[in-house]
């Protein structure tokens, strides 16, 4: 099975709490493409949503693929 890696918000809490873990890559559904990405990066908005300053659940996000 291949492997991504994705930085992920396992929590609320500071930018510490930012983790990176390796995810299976998911299969594409009929009207799906996938996209090779070589580099990826997060910005401040990442870098503060764990802190609950927006409304998106903490243990449903992927930030970033690596």
């Amino acid at each position: 099975m291949m492997s991504m890696q994705a930085v992920i918000i396992p929590h609320f809490g500071n930018s510490q709490v930012l983790a990176l873990r390796d995810k299976a890559i998911p299969e594409p559904g009929p009207f799906d493409v996938t996209i090779d990405v070589a580099y990826a990066g997060i910005n401040y908005a990442e870098v503060i949503l764990p802190k609950a300053y927006c409304s998106i659940s903490p243990s449903h996000s992927c930030l970033a693929l690596k």
